[in-house]
């Protein structure tokens, strides 16, 4: 999978599957950091683009496509 398809099969799990409070606990959570510490204000669509773009420059997609997969079956 080339990082442009993982970048959208994540941001495709993530869009419209998770609120801010929701987005705001898995970035706190399973990555360490507040969200607003990560990403910038704005529309959800671009905050969980902006999470996806950090996660990748630091590291954090393992961690990130874990917490997603952890989130979603939770409930």
């Amino acid at each position: 999978m080339t990082d442009h398809e993982q970048f959208v099969a994540v941001y495709e799990a993530m869009v419209g599957k998770f609120d801010l409070a929701e987005l705001e606990l898995l970035t706190q959570r399973d990555l360490g950091e507040k969200l607003d510490n990560v990403v910038g204000q704005g529309a959800m669509g671009h905050r969980i683009f902006q999470l996806i773009e950090w996660c990748g420059r630091n590291g954090h997609m393992k961690k990130l496509v874990r917490a997603i997969w952890r989130a979603k079956n939770e409930d």
